[in-house]
This record gives structure tokens, C-alpha cells and sequence, in this order.
């Protein structure tokens, strides 16, 4: 049997609800602590969940994974955007990327699907003041690391996480504006505010604003209106 499909087999066995092996996995992410071990678990569920091949992005675009594995783990969503939140702190420059690409994932299957737990959770990560002020928090140590730069080639790697993420946060004001709903556009505005989406703006547009992008970048990332 081919590799890749022995490794498809596999997923499919791991999507079964009656599997606890990514609940499991999600259960230790939500406890982690330290560098190290947030970094390690959120790549081991990442794995899981998004796929690390062509094959296993393929498969999971018409089978995603069932956000009630990582939620069984978690034991709610509430712990689940909470240990969210935490991590984030934890983070300095590219290595959130995988803390943000599981955000995103999860965040695009719940927007597609209709289970009730889905909804559950795109309205906590809506309202999570603690969970936009990392988001938040994130982007200005991100940015502000530029001046000591960890990585050889410094401004490709700190755009490579500003960028994903701001356009990460521009897409859950779009998907609330495209279905109409006026009052939770207006309380996710509400909850960026309190969250310091204004100091966060004036540390990355500047730095935008340096370097070779297209100036629709931040316009995009931020359509408030």
C-alpha cells in the first residue's frame, strides 16, 4: 500500500469519533506550559488537524477535523480559547505561526460548518477579551523584535507572522460584516478596543509601511467602516 495512503487510513481512523488520540493531544496542549512545550504540542495537533502534505491537505479539505475531538480534550471551549489566549503569551516572532495556522484552521472549519459546537466556539473567540488582547499583544512583540532580530533574514521572518496574522483578524470582522450581522461586527470593534487594537495599529503600519508591500495590506487586514 502506497505511503500515502496508509498515512490517509490512518487519519481516517483518528476522525472516528469514538478515537480519543487527537483528544488526548488536546488535552496535553491545553496544559502545556513553557516555550518548549506549548511550541512542540501545538505542532503535534497542527499536524493532526491541518495536515502536513499535499495528500493530507487534500484529504482534509473535504474531511476536516471534527473540532469535538480537540474540545473533549480541552473538556470545553471556554478552556479551549482560555489555553488559546495563554499561549500566545508565550510566543516572540515566527515560531507563533503555528499557534496562529492552528487558530486559522479552526476558525475556517467552524465558519463552514453547521454542528451547534461550532457556533459555540466562533461566538467565545468573538467575545474572549483575553484572547484578542494576545492576538494583539503578539503583533507588537512581533514587530518590536525587529530591532534585535532572531533570525538571519529578520524582516522575512517577522512579516511572515504580521501578515497571517492580521489578515487572520481582518477575516473574522469580513465573515461578520458578509452574513449581516451588524451587532456582532459592532462588539467585535467593541472587544479590539479594549484590547489595544489602536496601539497595535501604530506599531505595525509603520513598519508596513517599510517594507516592499503592497499599501492595500493594512487596509485589508483592518476593513473597519
Amino acid at each position: 500500500m502506497p505511503r500515502f495512503r496508509i498515512i490517509l487510513t490512518t487519519f481516517s481512523v483518528l476522525d472516528n469519533e469514538k478515537d480519543y488520540t487527537i483528544s488526548l493531544i488536546s488535552r496535553y496542549w491545553t496544559y502545556s506550559t513553557g516555550d518548549a512545550d506549548i511550541f512542540h504540542t501545538t505542532s503535534t495537533l497542527s499536524n493532526f488537524i491541518c495536515g502536513t502534505s499535499d495528500a493530507l491537505h487534500a484529504y482534509r479539505d473535504s474531511h476536516p477535523s471534527t473540532f469535538i475531538h480537540v474540545t473533549r480534550g480541552a473538556n470545553s471551549i471556554g478552556n479551549f480559547i482560555s489555553a488559546m489566549a495563554s499561549h500566545l503569551n508565550f510566543y516572540r516572532g515566527i515560531n507563533g505561526l503555528v499557534e496562529v495556522s492552528l487558530l486559522g484552521t479552526l476558525w475556517r472549519i467552524a465558519v463552514q460548518e453547521t454542528h451547534p459546537i461550532y457556533s459555540e466556539l466562533l461566538t467565545a473567540y468573538r467575545e474572549s477579551l483575553p484572547l484578542w488582547t494576545s492576538i494583539f499583544s503578539l503583533l507588537r512583540r512581533t514587530v518590536n523584535d525587529e530591532k534585535r532580530p532572531l533570525y538571519k533574514d529578520g524582516n522575512e521572518e517577522h512579516i511572515g507572522i504580521v501578515l497571517p496574522l492580521t489578515h487572520h483578524t481582518a477575516n473574522t470582522i469580513i465573515h461578520y460584516d458578509s452574513i449581516g450581522s451588524l451587532k456582532d461586527c459592532a462588539d467585535l470593534i467593541s472587544c479590539w478596543v479594549a484590547a489595544d487594537l489602536f496601539d497595535t495599529l501604530d506599531v505595525i503600519i509603520p513598519f508596513c509601511a517599510g517594507k516592499q508591500l503592497r499599501c492595500s495590506s493594512i487596509i485589508t487586514a483592518f476593513p473597519i467602516r
